[in-house]
């Protein structure tokens, strides 16, 4: 049974392969409660969802991003917890902490405590734009704690993230529609769900000053120092038409560096898990999968050494 809307709070000063599929998998039902204000997160923290795993040892935390919250995952998560897995998600997204003194690095304290509090020792961190940042930040400096990770459209590579949407007076739908240009390929498979919820975050101003902080942390964050630093293996599942992060800078990554294994989704923008949902499950199963076996094997090779087993 899943634990919803947990808040665990902590000291965060913060207030080349190509995959197709042109299926998408059908919308699934959100019952997590609505958005809480940023002026409830002092000192911030994490409202999260958990559904404990039912055939598998094996976890995975859902991270937030930018602008979407637990809906980023409605899809994956559902597909996750249909596969055993366990399975935490973040519910707001990150424009709604308060970025004026902290940056990526302030997030780690509040994450770990997530985790302590269901006994989870190691996952799998899941991560889209900024919340991919965030979960290779964590993976550089809590190696024990992470068994992979599964990262897409996450920025500090670029010169710079354009989002092409200026500095608003006002949030108007029409302001959300040309973000949703930029951010999806097709941007006719954002629904119109997620131009309401999209809104109501940025509606509130100082939501959007957030945001704007937040995307100056990430251009100021290290992340060519640390990718080298990272030893779990690391999925890349990136659109192959972001133009907000683009591919391009990763694949030069993911040539240098044996723990960065990427694949490009066609005709897919900044966030697969909504535009190819179908697609960006699949990669993440398979992926998942392929580690469970490997942590098995491994397994049964410690054992034999132990008992002087031959295979």
């Amino acid at each position: 049974m899943a634990t919803v809307g947990n808040t665990v709070t902590a000291a965060f000063s913060v207030t080349n392969n190509t995959c197709a599929d042109s299926n998408l998998e059908p919308d699934v039902t959100s019952t997590v409660p609505d958005l809480l204000p940023a002026a409830g997160i002092e000192p911030a923290g994490f409202r999260y969802d958990y559904a404990p795993s039912s055939r598998t040892k094996a976890s995975v935390a859902l991270l937030p991003g930018l602008f979407a919250g637990e809906w980023l995952w409605e899809s994956t998560s559902a597909r996750l917890r249909a596969e055993g897995f366990g399975v935490i998600r973040l519910l707001d997204p990150l424009a709604v902490l308060d970025w004026r003194s902290g940056g990526i690095e302030d997030l780690r304290p509040a994450l770990c405590a997530v985790l302590d509090e269901h006994a989870v020792e190691r996952c799998t961190l899941c991560g889209n734009s900024l919340g991919g940042l965030v979960a290779l930040d964590f993976a550089r400096h809590y190696p024990q704690r992470v068994d992979s990770l599964v990262v897409s459209g996450a920025p500090g590579l670029e010169p710079e993230i354009n989002l092409a949407i200026g500095t608003p007076r006002q949030i108007s739908r029409e302001f959300v529609l040309r973000l949703v240009e930029n951010l999806f390929h097709d941007p006719s498979r954002a629904t119109e769900d997620m131009i309401r919820r999209t809104a109501d975050v940025l509606s509130e101003r100082h939501h959007f000053a957030n945001a704007v902080r937040a995307l100056k942390a990430s251009r100021e964050y290290p992340l060519e120092d640390i990718l080298p630093e990272i030893r779990c293996p690391v999925l890349l599942a990136w659109g192959e038409n972001d133009r907000v992060t683009p591919v391009e800078y990763w694949k030069l990554w993911a040539r240098a560096l044996d723990t960065l294994h990427l694949q490009t989704i066609p005709q897919c923008g900044h966030s697969p898990m909504l535009e190819r949902p179908r697609v960006f499950n699949e990669l993440l199963l398979g992926f998942l999968r392929r580690r469970r076996e490997y942590g098995d094997a491994e397994s049964t090779r410690r054992r034999d050494r132990v008992t002087g087993s031959i295979g």
